[in-house]
């Protein structure tokens, strides 16, 4: 008995007390979740510690997880791993697939029902409430955005930027010599190529009530001729004919100069004697040969033709000529497109009988052209765009147009003419796509959609790399995780506590109720002393 109470009872009630000890100050950490009140006197540690504290607690776990765990270097290092960028190329190979697995017609699709049936609009309605069409929304969202008046005008700056750019470049940055001469030679040799039969089919098709003298030529052509007043023709002529004629005069006095038509001229001028003196009679005749007028007419034709050559030369010099030149030239355009009637099969032939002659000739002289067309590049390969068209481009007004021809394409809003040349484009997109995917309609191989996807993630993580810093000030981490812990209920606090070092808390129960007996121990071996 006195061993059960000197060496049993000391170490088992140290044991009880250390373990009941330490078991309550782990259930002190939690409970009671509220504050207890007895008389109005608030009981002492109540209510626990964590939910005394609370609070702090959030703000100081959130600066914990902020400053040391969830840090932009430590994100950052985490997104270099393969694993992420692997998971991230196959995120967006699967966004990529599903797009591109869509059909491809629902991309040209208007929401206005001239443009799209019935079912069409159904099926468009479906896929934006389910929404499972990626390209349905790709595409409002791109008229959304180039709805907006800001983007309309930052996109015309960067297109206007991207056209005075564009001027700016060499021609032989553009092109090549061979390209350059390439084309030219193809251009030549497609010149008188095409066949008679079909341009006369195409004139006896005109309607010959309304068939103008120009319509014979290209309608292109016919038009552009058609347009000018009277008034503008006349001032072109004027302008024109004078300046042509005083380039060509000194080739032409040079031709009548040269020997070889002063001899053709005493050729044809004896000629035209002998046939004149054969027109008289006999004793015309008589008495001409008697004088010897004959032999001195010939013996005199270099000065005859001489004078000839002077007196042509006055006429060619005198200043009305060009002027009754251009009023010729101005009076044959404007009766010519006044003139209506059927065209004429034999000048459409005439028409087509010159181009085959053009076209054979350059063919024959292919190979001076290619010389020629080789030293021309080499004039304008150091020239800019804007030299070659001979002034600055209005990169503005062009950027414009091209701009505002882009919105009405896709500006599904509003009620746009099926002529327009975007939605045209469009129509023609949509006949190209029907019953082929969008990987089919652009020709996306399986190889191509990988690569894809590696260079987008790629490209996406290194935005993300380098935007961290603002991305996790943006996401506010400390008050992301003080605002979560905050709002939970303390009960399920203390569950995952306990979740997560039970096993930990249950040793230290023990330890408590070890240590005590330890304690209870030395207090009967104290007793002995």
């Amino acid at each position: 008995m006195d061993f059960i109470r000197s060496w049993i009872i000391p170490p088992l009630i140290g044991a009880i007390i250390g373990y009941f000890t330490n078991w309550l100050a782990i259930k002190m950490l939690f409970r009671p979740y509220k504050e207890i009140r007895i008389g109005g006197i608030k009981v002492p540690f109540t209510p626990g510690i964590l939910p005394r504290e609370r609070e702090r607690l959030a703000e100081s776990l959130g600066d914990t997880v902020a400053q040391e765990l969830l840090t932009p270097k430590v994100i950052t290092d985490r997104i270099h791993s393969p694993q992420i960028q692997k998971t991230a190329a196959k995120a967006v190979s699967i966004a990529i697939k599903g797009f591109l697995d869509q059909d491809a017609e629902r991309l040209f699709l208007m929401r206005h029902s001239e443009q799209i049936s019935s079912e069409d609009a159904e099926a468009a309605l479906e896929d934006s409430a389910a929404g499972s069409s990626l390209a349905h929304q790709i595409i409002e969202s791109l008229r959304r955005l180039v709805a907006s008046a800001d983007i309309q005008t930052a996109i015309q700056h960067i297109f206007a930027e991207f056209i005075t750019r564009l001027g700016r470049l060499k021609f032989q940055s553009l092109v090549s010599k061979q390209q350059f001469v390439a084309g030219i030679m193809k251009a030549a040799g497609s010149i008188g190529s095409q066949s008679v039969d079909s341009d006369i089919v195409h004139v006896q098709s005109t309607d010959s009530e309304n068939e103008s003298g120009y319509s014979r030529l290209r309608p292109i052509l016919a038009a552009l001729l058609q347009l000018p007043p009277d008034a503008t023709i006349r001032v072109a002529t004027d302008s024109l004919v004078p300046s042509a004629y005083a380039l060509f005069l000194p080739e032409l006095k040079q031709f009548l100069r040269s020997m070889e038509f002063r001899s053709r001229l005493e050729v044809e001028g004896r000629s035209f004697v002998k046939r004149a003196l054969d027109r008289l009679g006999p004793v015309q005749r008589l008495f001409v040969s008697l004088a010897g007028y004959e032999t001195r007419i010939s013996q005199s034709m270099p000065e005859t033709i001489e004078d000839l050559i002077k007196t042509i030369e006055l006429l060619l010099d005198d200043p009305e000529v060009p002027e009754r030149l251009a009023e010729a030239a101005c009076a044959t355009i404007v009766s010519r497109r006044a003139k209506t009637g059927p065209a004429s099969t034999a000048a459409s032939m005439q028409r087509e009988n010159i181009a085959s002659a053009i076209g054979q000739s350059l063919k024959e002289s292919s190979d001076e052209l290619k010389l020629r067309a080789e030293r021309v590049y080499d004039d304008i390969a150091d020239l800019s765009l804007e030299e070659l068209a001979g002034g600055r481009m209005n990169a503005e007004d062009i950027s414009g147009f091209v701009l505002s021809a882009f919105v009405r394409a896709i500006d599904s809003e509003k009620e746009i003419s099926s002529s327009t040349i975007g939605t045209l484009f469009i129509d023609v997109l949509k006949e190209s796509a029907k019953g082929k995917t969008i990987a089919e309609f652009f020709g996306i191989q399986e190889q191509d959609i990988e690569q894809i996807s590696y260079t987008l993630a790629n490209a996406l993580l290194q935005l993300i790399e380098t935007r961290m810093p603002l991305l996790v000030e943006a996401m506010d981490i400390r008050g992301m995780v003080a605002e979560r812990i905050d709002s939970l209920d303390m009960k399920e606090v203390e569950r995952i506590v306990l979740q997560v070092v039970s096993h930990e808390l249950a040793w230290i129960t023990w330890l408590g109720g070890i240590l005590g007996a330890m304690i209870g121990f030395i207090q009967s071996l104290i007793a002995l002393l």
